[in-house]
């Protein structure tokens, strides 16, 4: 697992890139089945699907979760916020080719703020501290990000936490 940026505050890379991006973008461009879920447009990933890529398998023996795709549409922003429910995330973006920003702050509220920047890299699990205030601007096409949300909530799993066990505890292939 490597640090990403802002020492290890807010965004985590997985040293194993994806084995299952292929089956989530078949699964993202296909039009049915998307529903509204907390402003975006989302659609469950099947567990059988999920539980092809060894990373994930392992997470979830660990914590359990449930995984989903959520669209962005064109020219739109997801304001500045924290989660209510997650501590942390894990994240996918499926497109990352496309212009589109994610954004961590240390002070949502300021009329000026520093912000750091976001880079996904292609085929890249990112874990996020989802309590660190953070937006998304998404430019000329859709946006499809694969996202999972844990069992265990905010108080029950942080993202130190996670960090602390995967960095311990997970062997993948580039670990061994």
């Amino acid at each position: 697992m490597n640090q990403y940026e802002n020492n290890g505050e807010f965004a985590y890379e997985v040293v194993n890139p994806s084995e299952i991006i292929c089956a989530l973008s078949c699964i993202a461009a296909d039009e049915n089945e998307w529903q509204p879920y907390f402003n975006f447009m989302a659609k469950p990933v099947p567990m059988e699907v999920v539980l092809k890529d060894p990373f994930l398998q392992w997470l979830d023996s660990r914590y359990g979760f449930k995984a989903g795709l959520l669209m962005m549409e064109p020219f739109t922003q997801y304001d500045w916020h924290t989660d209510d429910r997650r501590g942390v995330g894990v994240n996918l973006l499926l497109n990352y080719e496309d212009r589109s920003i994610c954004m961590f702050t240390g002070d949502a509220n300021a009329l000026v703020k520093d912000i750091t920047p976001y880079t996904y890299r292609p085929d890249t699990y990112v874990i996020f501290n989802t309590q660190v205030p953070h937006c998304v601007i998404n430019f000329e096409k859709p946006r499809y990000l694969f996202s999972i949300e844990f069992n265990k909530d905010k108080t029950e799993l942080s993202f130190d936490d996670l960090i602390n066990d995967i960095s311990s505890n997970y062997k993948g292939k580039s670990n061994e």
